[in-house]
């Protein structure tokens, strides 16, 4: 699958979804959310914040989430944009 943007680059998830067509791919993180959100040092929120986005463009109706396994507990997460307009 290929990706619009990978999450090391300057561009956010929200820019993301209000420019993207239907169809379009985004990955968001890599790795395994629910450990590494339990795993975040110093109080950063980062990776919650991220899944926390994602979860609400879902809810929205703007994107359909989906996971591509890589290994034991390794995944790739993925938004992929829907036909919805952003409002």
């Amino acid at each position: 699958m290929t990706y619009d943007v990978h999450p090391s680059e300057k561009y956010t998830m929200l820019d993301w979804v209000k420019e993207a067509r239907k169809g379009r791919a985004y990955l968001y993180y890599t790795g395994f959310i629910c450990r590494d959100v339990d795993r975040e040092k110093d109080g950063s929120t980062k990776i919650k914040a991220i899944r926390n986005l994602a979860w609400s463009l879902y809810e929205k109706g703007l994107v359909t989430l989906v996971q591509k396994k890589l290994g034991p507990m390794s995944y790739e997460y993925i938004a992929v944009r829907t036909n919805r307009q952003f409002k």
